[in-house]
């Protein structure tokens, strides 16, 4: 009798019980495809939700000011109504247009020209005293945020005719005007316009208000410049604003002359309308506001922080989402192979089955149909309800302690869309195929073919014998030349703003991880058969059994061998992916900042005229500081560079440095301790202090050369601080003389610093001559005239002082000279470079150059070379330094600016400069702090408080934590990590299992025959011991090592600024391996429990049930 499959109730009988025969393993394919279904179809609600959580955060951290739109016209609109009205209706058709539906109701600030009150108006003012310059100001809506305390508001105009109208307005109660008396509530007074001739405008004081609340939205932080605007200059005293009325506002602009105005027009933005709109959304509103003034209200500005902003969070967002995408495509891939598996394995188990329905008459087509309404089961249900668990799922995850900074505990914002339908439809075709195809390899042919099948050695797999696997490698290879050729980031950023993303390169990893795998497979067989001739000799029976078994059907465990290598290269680049991103995100706050604290300082008084010492010894001693370093920044160069040849100068205090730094050990080959002692200056000479009575400072010289505009120039440094240059005169060929300078109003003691010649030429170039100096003495005068000099430097002692630099390098020098009447005396030989004019001589604290450390891309363009001296600029002061190291980087510079940098001593060059009279500053403008264990906010509080001049604190941790709860690192590969690891974990343990029900079923038979031929429990337990243990070492040690292989071309794409360029400092790869331990330890768990499960079995079976069960 024929087999007839579709008569619904022999179908329906037939499929009832095939489902509960093989429940397990159809649970499995369903919950494949449910997690397929889940990822696909939640993808876009999660990009939506970290979406909306990005916007709600960039609203939320706007200004008042950015937050909302304000468009200005300072000059183009005339004092004229109807132009005004014209203008206005412009601007507000575009703001209509753009941000109508998330904004509120569009008002006018629109003030007038300057007026000024006249004291006399029946005579023409004759001086600035006679008038006080004012300003007319229309608020609108401004009643509504103020209280008259005094009077009351404006009203309509008074005898409204052209010449008699009076105009009423209001004025702040605390402007100075009102608590001198110079203005009274109830008086008239008459002002004309600033700009020139027009009708005289009375108005009368009729109240004075308070503001209700000057922080509010309404005032857009204006409160305080309305109501007491700024002084004009040329004019005395403060500026009122008075507040006026639209009809006041229309007579001012009748009585002329039609000057110009400064109007805004303010478009309050909703708040809880604009957190709904997407990133993209804003931006493009914005730009096409900017496009719309342009035509509709030239000369306007529009001020908003909206465009910036949200342009800067669309390229976040496109990197945000590579490391999201990457994870996700590794998943899919994961979970689409456990898919496969599972279907093989049910359609495996199946086959006998359907060999018996064809050997009734059931044909291929009938059990292709048998299959396919089952499979459309067991995919269309995970099709419906995936995007309904997804949107759940992510919903409550914002409930996780990882979302807690940014959600509050909450839930994560959500939407259902059609595209989560229309994706998880797209998983489910592919999932059908994937379900359909095993079944339909599996199930055609007899019953004896299917036994036959079992008995014979495994086949090459297809995918082998089609070259799959290296057409996946070949792929991968493109896709990685592709990167390449991109700059290893996927996502590109024009110059325009636009942003591209090539959407295959982010399949890279899964590619080549699956490739890789795969690819492996054809050398396992090899493996195990030389594993087994190898072993054979020396193994015992269980041993022999167990090499055996995998070697002749090395495919039966390819499945097993291949999901394993997936997981646990999944679980390697996910491991990696997230410690190396949060790593990074330490590091750059770390290089950013450079130690614990960074504060930077304004200079001019507050740090003026004070050593480095005195600047940062108040903070030395605070609670909670370990150690401070002061910092100075300038530009660097060459003298008489023709290529404009710049880089970097950062002066640091090395002793300080070395202990409050943070530095990672691959930025040089030295460690931070040995650079900064191969820069400290440590040796200081004796400073030469002039008597504390001089009232002169005098040196001799002479000279046999007649050079015309040559002077004599003392530097030196007040008691004080000032450093400072002095003129002892004019240098003349001759005989010995004298020169002297007062000291006059100078604080003693002075200290020398250096002897100068300056030449006062047009050029860069200066005349050679040979000046002869001796005994720099400090001249104290008595009140009879008679004159005392005290010796302070009498120049005895060879090689104590050298010559400054010029700008032809050290051309100049000094010498003793030995001979006439004054014994030893100074020579000063000068060559024909200079400083400004400027060469002289000074006492250095060290022997040779200062030296410096210098970065390697400096070095590469610049061919400066280790131990050879070398002249620069240092922020305009000469300085011969000479490089001691090299350094690919340094904390706080950028190796890629201008044409690198250079690290040197502050105090050297500060005291360098302070010689020279170079531009350098003595003080800093910036300390970094090291901070004591278990330091707290108060210690960064001290900080602020103590420091004078503080421009800004910028705390380590703080940018760090910043950094690691950013939304879009919370929700993006913070959040897709855990997820995606939670997923991967049920996967893995469904998948293992799966396989160890399949290996049960294939192993009951065998188990029963090795157990007739005397295998004991103990020897069979050995035996699948083996098995499990090869399997899955090969398995889990080949897919780390291809995971952490992947792992660099996933960071390297993932860990990018906002504009897809390089992190400074370069990540470093870095593995976390205690949660890819406790996977695997789950993973052996489950083997365990599966191996015990097998033992048990085999202790109970026996030969004649299972030989009866197989048939």
């Amino acid at each position: 009798m024929r087999l007839t499959l579709f008569e619904p109730f022999r179908f329906a009988r037939l499929a009832t019980r095939r489902a509960s025969t093989d429940a397990a393993l159809l649970a499995g394919v369903a919950a494949a495809v449910l997690v397929a279904t889940t990822v696909i179809g939640g993808a876009p609600i999660y990009l939506a939700s970290l979406d909306k959580v990005a916007v709600r955060s960039t609203i939320d951290s706007e200004s008042l000011v950015g937050r909302n739109v304000t468009i200005v016209n300072d000059g183009d609109v005339q004092v004229r109504i109807p132009v005004l009205d014209d203008y206005t209706a412009n601007v507000e058709m575009a703001l209509e247009q753009q941000l109508g539906d998330i904004s509120g109701p569009m008002r006018q600030v629109i003030l007038p020209p300057h007026h000024v009150r006249i004291v006399d108006p029946e005579a023409p003012p004759l001086t600035v005293q006679d008038f006080t310059a004012i300003r007319f100001e229309y608020v609108e809506s401004a009643d509504e945020h103020v209280t008259y305390v005094v009077g009351r508001p404006p009203g309509e105009i008074t005898n409204p005719g052209p010449d008699d109208a009076v105009i009423e307005v209001g004025l702040w109660v605390d402007h100075i005007l009102v608590d001198i008396d110079r203005i009274t509530v109830g008086e008239e007074y008459v002002a004309r316009t600033l700009d020139g001739p027009g009708d005289q405008i009375t108005f009368r004081l009729t109240g004075l208000f308070e503001v209700h609340d000057p922080t509010e939205d309404f005032w857009m932080n204006r409160a305080r410049a309305l109501t007491s605007p700024d002084p004009l200059e040329g004019f005395f005293g403060p500026v009122p604003g008075f507040f006026i009325n639209r009809q006041a506002l229309e007579r001012i602009a009748e009585a002329g002359p039609y000057g110009r105005l400064t109007a805004s027009w303010i478009l309050p933005i909703n708040s809880a309308e604009i957190r709904e709109l997407e990133a993209d959304d804003i931006s493009n509103r914005v730009d096409g506001l900017y496009g719309m003034m342009q035509s509709n209200a030239p000369g306007s500005t529009v001020l908003t922080g909206l465009g910036n902003s949200f342009d800067a969070l669309s390229q976040r967002l496109a990197f945000s989402r590579i490391p999201m995408a990457l994870m996700a495509t590794l998943l899919l891939v994961f979970v689409g192979y456990y898919l496969y598996m599972t279907s093989r394995s049910l359609a495996e188990r199946r086959q006998a089955e359907m060999g018996v329905i064809q050997s009734r008459g059931g044909s291929l087509a009938q059990v292709g149909r048998l299959y396919g309404v089952e499979s459309l089961v067991l995919v269309g249900i995970p099709v419906l309800i995936g995007p309904l668990l997804a949107l759940v799922l992510i919903s409550q995850a914002g409930r996780l302690p990882l979302y807690g900074d940014v959600t509050d505990g909450g839930a994560l914002p959500v939407t259902l869309g059609w595209e989560s339908y229309a994706f998880s439809l797209a998983a489910g075709l592919i999932a059908l195929i994937v379900v359909i195809g095993p079944a339909l390899v599996f199930g055609h042919g007899s019953v004896v073919a299917g036994k036959r099948d079992i008995a014979r050695p495994d086949e090459t797999p297809f995918i082998h014998r089609y070259f799959l696997d290296i057409a996946l490698l070949a792929g991968a290879g493109y896709l990685a030349w592709e990167l390449n050729l991109r700059g290893g980031v996927p996502v590109s950023v024009s110059n325009t703003g636009e942003i591209t993303t090539d959407n295959a390169i982010l399949f890279l990893p899964a590619l080549l991880l699956a490739g890789v795998s795969l690819a492996f497979l054809r050398l396992f067989p090899l493996t195990m058969r030389l594993l087994a001739y190898l072993l054979t000799p020396v193994a015992p029976t269980w041993g022999v059994i167990a090499l055996w078994r995998l070697s002749r059907s090395p495919y039966s465990y390819a499945a097993i061998i291949v999901f394993l290598m997936l997981a646990a290269g999944m679980v390697a680049v996910a491991g990696t992916l997230s410690s190396t991103l949060r790593q990074s995100a330490v590091d750059r706050a770390e290089y950013a900042v450079g130690a614990d604290v960074r504060v930077r300082v304004a200079g001019g008084e507050q740090t003026a005229n004070r050593t480095v010492d005195e600047i940062v010894e108040p903070i030395r001693g605070l609670a909670g500081v370990a150690g401070v370093s002061a910092v100075l920044r300038a530009p660097g160069g060459f003298p008489g560079a023709t290529d404009q040849v710049g880089f970097n100068v950062l002066a640091v205090q090395p002793e300080q440095f070395g202990r409050v730094a943070t530095f990672r050990s691959d930025f040089s080959d030295l460690s931070l301790d040995e650079l900064m002692e191969s820069i400290e200056v440590v040796g200081r000479v004796e400073p030469i202090l002039l008597p504390e009575n001089a009232d002169q400072i005098g040196v001799w010289m002479r000279t046999e050369d007649s050079v015309p505009n040559l002077f004599l120039w003392a530097r030196i440094r007040t008691a004080d601080g000032l450093a400072m240059t002095i003129t002892l005169g004019a240098i003349e060929a001759g005989p010995w003389s004298f020169k002297t300078a007062s000291l006059e109003g100078l604080r003693s003691p002075v200290q020398l610093l250096g002897i100068q010649v300056f030449e006062g030429t047009s050029g860069t170039s200066g005349s050679p001559a040979v000046v002869m100096i001796d005994d720099v003495s400090g001249v104290t005068i008595t009140e009879d005239g008679d004159r005392t000099a005290t010796v302070v430097a009498s120049f005895d002692e060879q090689g104590a002082w050298r010559a400054l630099p010029t700008n032809r390098g050290v051309d100049s020098a000094v010498g003793l000279f030995r001979g006439g009447d004054r014994g030893v005396v100074a020579r000063f030989e000068m060559g024909r470079g200079t400083n400004g004019g400027t060469r002289g001589i000074y006492r250095p604290d060290i022997e040779g150059p200062i030296p410096v450390i210098i970065s390697d891309r400096l070095a590469a363009e610049t061919g400066l070379e280790i131990d050879v001296p070398v002249i620069i600029t240092v922020g305009g002061t000469l300085a011969e330094v000479i490089p001691t190291a090299t350094v690919e980087l340094f904390p706080t510079m950028s190796p890629d600016t201008s044409s690198g940098f250079m690290v040197i001593d502050v105090e050297a060059i500060a005291r360098y400069a302070e010689v020279t009279g170079g531009n350098v500053a003595r003080s800093v403008d910036e300390v970094l702090i090291g901070l004591k264990d278990g330091a707290d906010s108060q210690s960064i509080a001290s900080i602020s408080g103590a420091f004078p001049g503080l421009v800004s604190i910028v705390n380590r941790q703080s940018v760090s934590d910043a950094s690691l709860v950013d939304p879009l690192a919370v929700a993006g590969w913070r959040g897709v990590g855990v997820l995606g690891g939670a997923i991967a974990l049920l996967v893995v343990v469904a998948g293992y299992l799966t396989y160890l029900s399949a290996y049960s079923s294939r192993m009951r038979l065998q188990g029963a025959l090795l157990r007739s031929l005397g295998v004991s429990t103990a020897e069979f337990t050995r035996i699948l011991i083996v098995e499990h243990l090869l399997v899955g070492a090969m398995g889990i040690a080949l897919g780390t090592l291809a995971g952490l292989a992947m792992s660099r071309i996933a960071v390297s794409a993932s860990v990018r600024t906002a504009n897809g360029d390089e992190v400074l400092p370069p990540f470093n790869v870095l593995t976390e391996w205690l949660p890819v331990s406790a996977f695997f330890l789950v993973l052996a768990v489950a083997a365990l429990v599966g191996v015990i499960g097998m033992v048990l079995s085999f202790r109970r079976e026996q030969l004649h049930e299972s030989t009866r069960l197989e048939a």
